[in-house]
């Protein structure tokens, strides 16, 4: 993909299943409109581990909080509509397989919405990372408005707005030893892109549309023989018939910018037809539930796999 060192770092992924949620397909596909709540399927919420061989773990997403408690009131309606469970939090499952959530140094939220920022809490080192234009979202939080669906970030914590423009720095906060994100513009199709760590093992996409502020995740998990990324997609889309052959329009009830959501629909269709080292995952996509390795059982090796398959066609 255009843009990329090829000779550029790795880091591993570790996929997390932390919940489910039942989702009609009138909010995933435009044609769809027109039907019932009650069409539609059970889908995975994914969250990542990623272990950087110098700079340590950070999260990308944490799914959703256990047993859908400790959110804003306001979103328990669709917490309730949605059907969203979770009986094992990205945080135990971390514990159990011996990684101290206290040891994560970050976590990479794709966006705000309930079902991805799970308990801030349960990782109580951790910096908080997000785009910039999620930040409006937070300037009037629960619980000092009632209304609110989004929590304020618990006191004396840090949190880092990434800005893509030209002109930004994006240094890491005090206390945050890591490196100063790199621009990367364009990368691919995207215009907006960061790599985080300045060593080409793992870059940060603007894919706006969904939600203010939404991005995603570019991984490089090997690099010998030939290189293999995985695009942590989040909600770009929520299914992937939408970014595969047929490629049909996301619903107009799931997006924030509809227009602007399907453009980033569109360039995250073509990395997975044009770009033969890349395997796409969406954060609820259900046909990789049982096919994944999910923690304490590392993506890389799998990723490999997938993208010598896609190779072949």
């Amino acid at each position: 993909m255009d843009g990329i060192d090829v000779t550029g770092s790795t880091v591993k992924v570790y996929g997390i299943n932390a919940g489910s949620l039942w989702w009609p397909y009138r909010e995933v596909f435009q044609d769809s409109l027109q039907l019932p709540p009650e069409h539609g399927s059970t889908i995975p919420v994914f969250c990542f581990l990623i272990h950087h061989p110098e700079h340590g773990r950070y999260m990308f997403d944490l799914g959703i909080r256990k047993h859908g408690e400790g959110y804003p009131p306001a979103c328990h309606e669709s917490i309730k509509e949605f059907s969203a469970t979770c009986n094992d939090s990205s945080a135990e499952q971390l514990s159990r397989g011996d990684v101290d959530p206290a040891t994560v140094k970050g976590v990479i939220f794709s966006h705000l919405h309930w079902d991805h920022t799970g308990d801030i809490t349960t990782f109580p080192s951790a910096e908080i990372i997000l785009g910039k234009e999620s930040k409006p979202l937070l300037d009037k939080p629960y619980p000092h408005f009632k209304e609110a669906f989004f929590a304020e970030w618990p006191a004396g914590r840090t949190a880092t707005y990434l800005d893509f423009s030209e002109s930004a720095a994006n240094p890491p906060p005090t206390g945050f030893p890591r490196p100063i994100p790199r621009r990367v513009a364009p990368l691919g199709p995207f215009a907006q892109a960061l790599d985080f760590f300045g060593d080409g093992s793992l870059y940060i996409l603007d894919t706006p549309g969904h939600l203010p502020g939404h991005l995603t995740v570019l991984a490089r998990v090997a690099n010998t023989p030939g290189n293999a990324f995985i695009l942590l997609a989040a909600d770009t889309c929520h299914n992937r018939e939408c970014y595969k052959t047929g490629h049909r329009l996301i619903s107009e009830l799931n997006y924030l910018d509809l227009e602007v959501a399907r453009e980033s629909v569109r360039k995250l269709a073509q990395v997975n037809s044009d770009a033969k080292e890349v395997l796409v995952m969406l954060a609820h996509e259900k046909e990789f539930e049982h096919e994944m390795p999910f923690f304490p059982n590392e993506l890389g090796g799998w990723v490999v796999e997938e993208v010598a398959k896609k190779s072949k066609v």
